[in-house]
């Protein structure tokens, strides 16, 4: 399973100096860096790198915006874990709705949108349950009305964090 921390991990190995590097603020990215504003010389290099590796790469007054490619997020979606519905009674019973709402049918990996998992991947790793409650339902609304599959993958990685208590 490809949680945030072994993400964190790649592009780590790829950068190999020591540097900030967090969950994104911005809807399209998943992970943010300052790479290029501590190390100017080599970023041309990592930048390509990482983009070798898999990553999207957006320079943005000095931090990079990184977002797995599609072959990533292919593994991301593919690694989820395909476990039991957490207990209702261990579960806020709106996330435990969603999980059994997302996870009622598979979706082939290639048809999933991946904006709902970045959004529940970030979710998870602030453990922050109540913006996953709050946004996650309205994002299904928008996919049910515009007739696209459901982000079965974050319906999974959600229930693994309600059942490993992460949120």
């Amino acid at each position: 399973m490809i949680l945030l921390e072994d993400l964190r991990e790649d592009i780590r190995g790829i950068l190999g100096s020591p540097c900030m590097l967090r969950v994104s603020r911005q809807e399209k990215y998943l992970l943010v860096t300052d790479f290029e504003r501590r190390y100017p010389d080599g970023a041309g290099n990592k930048m390509n790198r990482l983009c070798a590796a898999g990553w999207i790469v957006r320079p943005d007054g000095g931090v990079w915006q990184m977002d797995p490619g599609d072959e990533k997020w292919l593994a991301v979606i593919r690694s989820a874990p395909a476990e039991a519905p957490a207990s209702p009674d261990d579960a806020p019973p709106a996330l435990y709705s969603l999980v059994l709402r997302l996870t009622k049918a598979p979706v082939p990996a290639e048809l999933q949108p991946v904006a709902p998992l970045r959004f529940v991947l970030k979710a998870i790793d602030r453990g922050d349950a109540a913006a996953a409650e709050a946004r996650l339902p309205a994002m299904i609304s928008v996919l049910l009305r515009q007739k696209k599959p459901m982000p079965e993958a974050a319906g999974r990685f959600l229930n693994y964090a309600l059942r490993n208590q992460l949120i």
